[in-house]
């Protein structure tokens, strides 16, 4: 940016008017974006009535465990699969119960139904998928209890 003769003047500019460029307002700017896509993404798998869920944990450099979810569903629309990518975050028990609860509260925080939910994914996050002690019995666990949090 700094090379850039015509940014370089906009900036000089706009400098003590405008505060467009500190971090915490392009921090806000993307959180605000991030808010916007995921709810768009939230009413169409709403729309389309069932959602598979696609989780994959990886350790980061920082040797933190960090979760990236997706959604898989049929667009309304267009009638065509589609995979949205709806957060990354950080976890800190890898146990499969406490996996399980730490993706019904972010389903539940997108306003969607677990009783909708017809698929589960997992790539590399066998404390998922464990038969009787993973989030994926403990989602079962859940639905046939009505208990979805």
């Amino acid at each position: 940016m700094k090379d850039d003769p015509i940014m370089k003047e906009v900036l000089k500019k706009i400098a003590g008017i405008a505060q467009y460029c500190s971090l915490g307002i392009q921090n806000e700017l993307v959180d605000i974006c991030r808010q916007l896509i995921t709810e768009k993404i939230a009413d169409k798998v709403k729309s389309a009535s069932f959602f598979t869920i696609l989780v994959n944990e990886k350790t980061s450099i920082s040797r933190q465990e960090q979760m990236a979810i997706g959604l898989r569903f049929l667009d309304s629309k267009t009638f065509q699969i589609r995979e949205e990518f709806v957060e990354f975050a950080v976890v800190e028990d890898l146990r499969g119960e406490s996996l399980g609860q730490f993706i019904l509260i972010r389903i539940e925080k997108l306003g969607l139904d677990m009783k909708l939910c017809r698929g589960q994914g997992y790539d590399e996050v066998p404390n998922m998928s464990e038969h009787f002690s993973g989030a994926q019995a403990f989602y079962l666990e859940q639905i046939s209890t009505s208990q979805v949090y």
